[in-house]
C-alpha cells in the first residue's frame, strides 16, 4: 500500500512545543520542509502532522521518512517523549502507530551522548555509573540488622528491651476487647485485619487485645494530644493494652499492633515484642494529594492507597479531581461534566463528544485518560477512609486548570463559565488558550456553589466536608482581558483575583465551610497575602504551600525553595509540600530511563525525602537545579531567608502524585512507593538529628538512620507491600570491581541482587564478593549484568550492566 500525499494525520502530544520559533503556526500548518510535512497546533499538547499537498512524496511499504523537528527547553529523559501516537484519516477510525503503543521507552532510540542527557552546559547531573550507585548503597548496606527499630513511622517513646522476647498471639485462642464502645470500630477494625474475634469486655481474662478509654494525658502531648496512644505487651502475661483518649489513638494503636507484628506472611499468629510505646505525631495533617484530573486512577486503587495510608498513619487525602484534561466526579444536575468532560478521544465526526487526546491517552476512550468516580464511588471512598481515620479533601481547581469544565459546560446557560463576547488571547500551562473559567459572570458562581453544595452533601451522613479546596493556581496572565464582563466588573473592583477569591470564600462561609487552597491561589502579589478580611469562612484558609522560588529562571545556581512568607502571619495555616523533596512524579534518578519529570529537582529518590527537615526548610539546601553545590549560607545571604517566626501555622506536610506521566496502577506504585513511606515518617516523627546544628554531623547522624530505615523498609515492608500486590520500584544494584573482586550492594540492603556473565542466559544471586576470574570461562569482553530481585521473586529492576 502507497501512502498519499493528502487526507490523512498523525496526531502525538508533547509536554515541550515543536518549532517554538514559528509558533503559533499558519492556519494551514507549519512546513517541516525536509520532511514535506505539516506540522498542526490542535489543543493544549496535542498536534498533529500531515502532508503537505506539493512537497510530500508518496511512500511505498518498506520506505522510511524522517521528520525532523526541533523542540523547546531541553528534554534529558525519554520519559519525555509521550506514546499511543495515532493516524487518523475521513470515515476511518483511529488507528494506534503500534511501535508507540508500548510504556518501556523501546519506540525512542537510547540516550547515550552528554548532549542528550545534560539540559546545559551547566548541568552537572550525569546518569549514576554502577559505581554511583554503589557508593549511594553503601551508606546503608553496612548496617547491622540487628536494629531497635519497632516499626514505621517511628514512634515518640520506645520501652522494649529485648526484641527476641516476643508475645505469640494465636488468632483462634485470642480475643478483642472493648472496655468502651466508643472504641467499637477501631477493635473490629483490628479483628478483620488479624482475623482474631471480638469478645465481651472482661479484662480480667488473658489472651486479650483490649481497647481501654483514658483520660491521662499521654506524655504530657499537647497540640496533637487527640491522636496519641500507649501500647503495652505483655507487661500482664498475655495480654495487650491499647490506652487512648480517642478513637484516633485508639486506632494508631491498633495499627501499631499490625506493623508491629515480626510475622507479616503468618495468617495463623501474631508475634509482638515485650514492652510499652507511648506515642504521639509530629503533626497533624498528614497528607498525600493524588491527581486524578489529568490520569485517572479507578476507585479500586484509591482504596488500595487508603489500606496503606492508614499503614503509616498518613491522615488526609487531597483527591485533586478536575482538570484541563478530564473532570473526575459526578454531579447531580450536571451530567454534562462526566458525560462529555470525564473522557478522551478523537472524535473527528462528533458522534461522542469528548475531550481530545491528551497526556499519550490515545484516541480511544479505553485509557487512563477516561473515567469518573459515580456518587456512589465517591461515597464508598469516603466510608473506606472514614473507617480509616482518613480525612478526604477534594479539591475542584479553578479559575485555572478548569478547560473540562469549561468546555463541558458551554451549552448550559444556567451554568456556563465563559463570556461568549470575551476573544482574549493568553496560554497557560500545557499550552491551552480556553483553559479559564470567568470569574466576571454570575452564572461561574451559581456553578461552583451548585458544586460546593453537591461534594458537601455527599459527605453529610459519612463524613461531614469541613475543608473544601479550589485550587487557584497557575492562571495565565491576561486570561481575562477582553471579556466585556470583566471590563465592566473592573469599574468597581479593579482586581479580578482579589474578587474571585473573596467570592468564593463567601460561599464557603455559607455553606459553612473552611477553604484551602495552592499558594498562589491566595497571593495578592509573589510577596504579599490577602488581607484576612477577605475571607468569611468561619476558621482560616488552609493553603497548602507548593515551595517554588519566587525568582526562578532554572539558572544554574537556583535553589527552588519559597520563604517561609506564609507562616508569619495568623491570616493562613500552612501545609508543605515542598516540590523538591515531597513531588512523587519526579523521577529517583537523573537517568533517561526514569519515569517522571525534574523541573523542581532533577531526582528526588527514598533518600532525599526521608532527609526532609519541615522545620527548618533552608537547612534541606544541597545541589542547584542543575547539581551545583549550594550551602544555606549561600542562599540565605543577607535577607535571602525569610525567618519562621509563626512556627504555630505549619500544621503538617503532604506528598504530591501529579499523574501527567502516570497512566496505569503500575506506574502510580512505582512513583509512590517507597518514598511515601519517607514522607510518612517524617510527618510522623521528628528525628534527633533535625536540630543538630553542624552541618556535617547532622548528615551522619541522617546517614546513621537512614541505614537503620532503609534496612528495616527492605526487611520488613517490602514483603508487605508485595503480599498487598504493590509493585513498588527496585533499585538498581550498586557494582565496583577491584583487583578482579566483585562486589554489589543495594540502596535497600536485604533485597536479592543477581548477577549474570552470560547476557542474561542464567542469573545467580550475589551473596558475597566474586571472583570474576574464576566465574569467566568464554568471552572476556561480555559486560556482567546486574538486578534487584524483590522478596517474592516476582519481578526486577532494570538491569545494570558493569563493563571489566
Amino acid at each position: 500500500m502507497v501512502i498519499p500525499n493528502q487526507n490523512w494525520s498523525i496526531y502525538f502530544y508533547s509536554v515541550l512545543r515543536p518549532e517554538p520559533d514559528r509558533f503559533p503556526y499558519p492556519t494551514y500548518g507549519c512546513l517541516l520542509r525536509r520532511a514535506g510535512m505539516r506540522l498542526h497546533h490542535v489543543v493544549g499538547g496535542l498536534y498533529r502532522i500531515t502532508p503537505d499537498v506539493d512537497k510530500f512524496q508518496e511512500l511505498s511499504p518498506n520506505e522510511v521518512l524522517e521528520i525532523p523537528m526541533q523542540f523547546r527547553a531541553w528534554t534529558a529523559s525519554r520519559g519525555d517523549v509521550f506514546p499511543n501516537w495515532f493516524v487518523s484519516a475521513p470515515k476511518t477510525k483511529a488507528r494506534l502507530l503500534q511501535s508507540t503503543a508500548r510504556e518501556d521507552y523501546g519506540f525512542i532510540e537510547p540516550f547515550t551522548k552528554p548532549e542528550q542527557v545534560q539540559r546545559d552546559r551547566h548541568d552537572k547531573f550525569r546518569p549514576y555509573t554502577p559505581e554511583d550507585r554503589y557508593k549511594t548503597a553503601s551508606i546503608s548496606s553496612n548496617q547491622n540488622k540487628d536494629f531497635n527499630r519497632p516499626l514505621v513511622p517511628t514512634p515518640r517513646l520506645v520501652d522494649i528491651k529485648d526484641y527476641s522476647n516476643t508475645i505469640k498471639i494465636d488468632i483462634k485462642t485470642w480475643k478483642i476487647v472493648v472496655t468502651d464502645r466508643e472504641f467499637t470500630k477501631e477493635a473490629k477494625f483490628l479483628s478483620d485485619k488479624t482475623s482474631i474475634g471480638l469478645a465481651s469486655g472482661d479484662q480480667s481474662k488473658a489472651k486479650i487485645i483490649v481497647f481501654t478509654k483514658t483520660d491521662e494525658e499521654i506524655l504530657g502531648i499537647q497540640g496533637n494530644a487527640e491522636e496519641a496512644y500507649v501500647l503495652e505487651i505483655g507487661i500482664e502475661e498475655e495480654k495487650v493494652t491499647i490506652k487512648s483518649r480517642t478513637r484516633a489513638g485508639a486506632f494508631y494503636g491498633a495499627i501499631s499492633i499490625i506493623m508491629l507484628n515480626q510475622q507479616v506472611t503468618s495468617k495463623t499468629e501474631l508475634e509482638l515484642p515485650v514492652g510499652t510505646i507511648k506515642d504521639a505525631p509530629r503533626f497533624g495533617y498528614r497528607g498525600l494529594m493524588l491527581d486524578v484530573g489529568r490520569n485517572f486512577i479507578q476507585k479500586v486503587d484509591v482504596l488500595k492507597t487508603l489500606d496503606i495510608m492508614a499503614l503509616y498513619k498518613l491522615n488526609k487525602l487531597h483527591l485533586h479531581v478536575s482538570e484541563d484534561e478530564g473532570w473526575r466526579l459526578e454531579i447531580p444536575g450536571l451530567p454534562e461534566l462526566t458525560t462529555f468532560g470525564s473522557k478522551r478521544c478523537l472524535d473527528e465526526s462528533k458522534a461522542n463528544p469528548c475531550l481530545p487526546p491528551a497526556l499519550g491517552s490515545g484516541p480511544y476512550t479505553n485509557s487512563s485518560g477516561t473515567g469518573f468516580y459515580t456518587m456512589e464511588d465517591y461515597m464508598e471512598i469516603l466510608k473506606y477512609a472514614n473507617d480509616r481515620h482518613i480525612t478526604v479533601i477534594p479539591e475542584i481547581d479553578m479559575p485555572g486548570h478548569a478547560r473540562a469544565a469549561r468546555i463541558s459546560m458551554k451549552n448550559n446557560e444556567e451554568f456556563k463559565l465563559t463570556d461568549d463576547a470575551d476573544n482574549t488571547k493568553y496560554e497557560a500551562m500545557a499550552g491551552y488558550t480556553d483553559n479559564a473559567i470567568n470569574p466576571c459572570i454570575e452564572s461561574t458562581y451559581k456553578f461552583i456553589r451548585h458544586i460546593m453544595a453537591a461534594i458537601k452533601k455527599m459527605h453529610e451522613d459519612i463524613q461531614p466536608l469541613k475543608v473544601f479546596h479550589f485550587g487557584g493556581d497557575e492562571v495565565a496572565a491576561g486570561a481575562w482581558a477582553s471579556s466585556i464582563q470583566c471590563m465592566k466588573l473592573m469599574r468597581k473592583d479593579n482586581d479580578i483575583k482579589r474578587y474571585f477569591v473573596s467570592r468564593i470564600a463567601e460561599i464557603a462561609s455559607e455553606l459553612q465551610l473552611d477553604l484551602a487552597a495552592w499558594e498562589d491561589g491566595v497571593m495578592a502579589n509573589p510577596t504579599k497575602l490577602y488581607p484576612r478580611k477577605f475571607f468569611k469562612n468561619p476558621r482560616l484558609p488552609l493553603s497548602i504551600y507548593p515551595g517554588i522560588c519566587d525568582l526562578i529562571k532554572y539558572s544554574p545556581v537556583e535553589f527552588c525553595f519559597g520563604p517561609f512568607r506564609a507562616t508569619k502571619t495568623k491570616s493562613k495555616i500552612v501545609v508543605l509540600c515542598h516540590a523538591t523533596h515531597l513531588y512523587l512524579d519526579h523521577a529517583y534518578e537523573p537517568d533517561p530511563e526514569e519515569r517522571g519529570y525534574y523541573w523542581a529537582a532533577r531526582y528526588i529518590d527514598t533518600y532525599k525525602s526521608f532527609g526532609y527537615i519541615p522545620d527548618s526548610i533552608y537547612d534541606n539546601v544541597d545541589n542547584s537545579l542543575f547539581g551545583i553545590p549550594i550551602s544555606k549560607e549561600k542562599l540565605c545571604d543577607g535577607d535571602a531567608c525569610v525567618p519562621l517566626t509563626k512556627a504555630e501555622n505549619i500544621i503538617g506536610m503532604q506528598a504530591e502524585l501529579w499523574t501527567e506521566t502516570v497512566r496505569s496502577p503500575e506506574h502510580m506504585h512505582y512513583m509512590l512507593y517507597p518514598r511515601l513511606l519517607a514522607i510518612a515518617e517524617r510527618a510522623w516523627h521528628k528525628a534527633s538529628w533535625e536540630t543538630v546544628e553542624k552541618q556535617g554531623e547532622r548528615i551522619q547522624k541522617k546517614n546513621n538512620d537512614w541505614a537503620e530505615f532503609a534496612t528495616f523498609i527492605s526487611d520488613r515492608e517490602f514483603n508487605r507491600l508485595e503480599a498487598m500486590g504493590i509493585k513498588y520500584r527496585l533499585p538498581l544494584p550498586g557494582v565496583t570491581v577491584k583487583d578482579n573482586i566483585l562486589s554489589a550492594a543495594s540502596v535497600f540492603p536485604t533485597l536479592v541482587i543477581e548477577y549474570s556473565f552470560d547476557e542474561g542466559k542464567s542469573w545467580s544471586q550475589y551473596d558475597k564478593p566474586v571472583d570474576i576470574k574464576d566465574q569467566r570461562t568464554q568471552d572476556n569482553s561480555k559486560p556482567l549484568l546486574f538486578r534487584s530481585r524483590s522478596h517474592n521473586g516476582q519481578r526486577y529492576s532494570r538491569v545494570v550492566k558493569k563493563e571489566v
